[in-house]
């Protein structure tokens, strides 16, 4: 990985330099990967520039923690599954050398410390063809930054290299390394398991097969509010078969024929709802589309239709023989919009108590009711007139707060 580093830092330098007017640096001979202490003993015939490594560390600040990259093959049959490459800091001491002159070499200093500037990233173009496999990942560049490490104290840096101080330029560039192995693994495509009581269809000696058993329609029912519904009672329309949601609101239909089909979402205080979807063949479990089903709440005088109708069925009066019976049902509650739950309701001479919404119902009733009277804890009787069976019952005169003691 280093050695196609240094080659493209090698290509970026030269492709770049080309451009500048008067520069010097035309071929790849003229960029160097060697000791300082080399160029010293042994100074170039022609101007070169060299990038002397002399410092590798991880990049710990890009680390990916426990990622995992998987690739599938075309024949959907196999997984490649591979760690994360880690990113490594490769520190370089530029220096150039142009003769006796040091005008000239400040100026060769001076347009590679210009290409660097301009090249926060490698470009994709100077890459070996090996690193452009990587090329989403990149090659980071940092140029005469002081807060690197590597690069804090050149004059210790010179003096352990055994050479004399002269003018430098620090570069950090930051690859990827990837040294671990690839994994391939096949796909399971289907696994079912059956538990059962009794003996298969087709006898004792002839075990049910998986081969006809799938997975056709599944998916998880939620609240307005994210929170999932358990106990949803979920219906394939056309066929005989319901299921319900789960505690993690999930539900599933197997052995479903391939073609598109509706779903029927009931739950009582939810509004009842309709999602097409279709059903995947037999070996295709990839085409299964997973549902996000969110069933909207009632509003009030929905909620108390619906306990009305539960009780009655589609008819407000029943007839028993000559008598109507007649059916009161409201909400109540306190101003604040709370419910007034879990309170005894009168009604003639009839009891009950609200529920958690505060709706109440009152059945069989053999005549009309013009008061009904709610036990409220901490208040006593209120006595509230009903609206109809149908509207919402809000008394105004119910209170969360015990009334004050007259003096």
């Amino acid at each position: 990985m280093i050695h196609e580093v240094d080659e493209s830092l090698r290509q970026l330098l030269l492709g770049e330099m080309s451009r500048i007017e008067g520069n010097v640096i035309a071929s790849a001979e003229q960029v160097t990967f060697l000791p300082p202490t080399t160029l010293e003993q042994h100074p170039p015939k022609r101007p070169g520039i060299n990038l002397y490594l002399h410092d590798v560390r991880e990049a710990t600040r890009l680390r990916e923690h426990e990622r995992v990259l998987a690739e599938r093959n075309a024949n959907d049959e196999t997984v490649a599954r591979r760690r994360a490459p880690i990113r490594l800091d490769l520190a370089y001491l530029i220096t150039v050398h142009a003769g006796d002159e040091p005008s000239a070499e400040h100026r060769l200093l001076t347009d590679v410390l210009g290409v660097f500037l301009r090249s926060a990233v490698l470009p994709a173009r100077y890459l070996t063809e090996k690193m452009q496999e990587e090329a989403d990942n990149g090659v980071l560049l940092s140029i005469a930054q002081p807060d690197q490490e590597a690069h804090r104290d050149p004059a210790r840096l010179w003096q352990a290299l055994g050479g004399r101080l002269r003018p430098t330029l620090g570069l950090i560039a930051t690859a990827s390394f990837n040294p671990f192995e690839t994994s391939v693994t096949r796909i399971v495509k289907e696994a079912v398991l059956a538990l059962g009581v009794g003996v298969p269809p087709n006898g004792p000696n002839r075990p049910l097969t998986v081969s006809t058993t799938r997975v056709s329609a599944a998916g998880v029912v939620c609240d307005q509010e994210g929170k999932t519904l358990a106990g949803v009672a979920v219906e394939a329309k056309g066929f005989e078969k319901t299921v319900r949601t789960d505690e993690k609101g999930f539900f599933h239909f197997l052995n479903l024929p391939a073609r598109r089909i509706t779903l029927t979402f009931r739950l009582s205080g939810y509004k009842t709802l309709e999602v097409p979807t279709n059903v995947p063949p037999a070996g295709r479990p990839d085409l299964l589309e997973p549902l996000g089903v969110t069933l909207t709440a009632l509003g009030d005088a929905e909620r108390v239709k619906e306990l009305r109708e539960a009780a009655l069925g589609e008819g407000q009066l029943l007839d028993l023989g000559r008598k109507q019976l007649i059916t009161v049902s409201g909400r109540l509650a306190y101003p604040s919009g709370k419910p007034a739950a879990f309170i005894m309701v009168r009604a003639g001479d009839k009891e009950t108590t609200t529920d958690g919404d505060g709706l109440y119902v009152f059945n069989n009733l053999r005549e009309p009711v013009k008061t009904v009277t709610a036990f409220v804890p901490g208040v006593g009787e209120v006595s509230v007139t009903p609206a109809e069976a149908t509207t919402t019952l809000v008394p105004r005169e119910l209170s969360e707060e015990k009334p004050k003691a007259k003096r």
